[in-house]
């Protein structure tokens, strides 16, 4: 038996739940974190497909 850490591990758990890291809230997290330029840059590659 090999032991799981990390990403690997928080995939895991995530997935028993029945939960993707999408899917997970972030309560400390506000819009002024968040990069405009970021948010843009999704928006265009959305738009393409």
């Amino acid at each position: 038996m090999r032991e799981i850490t990390g990403k690997e591990l928080e995939r895991a758990l995530l997935k028993t739940q029945g939960r993707t890291w999408d899917g997970v809230p972030l309560p400390k997290l506000s819009v002024s974190d968040l990069k405009q330029d970021a948010i843009q840059l999704f928006k265009d590659k959305a738009v393409k497909r």
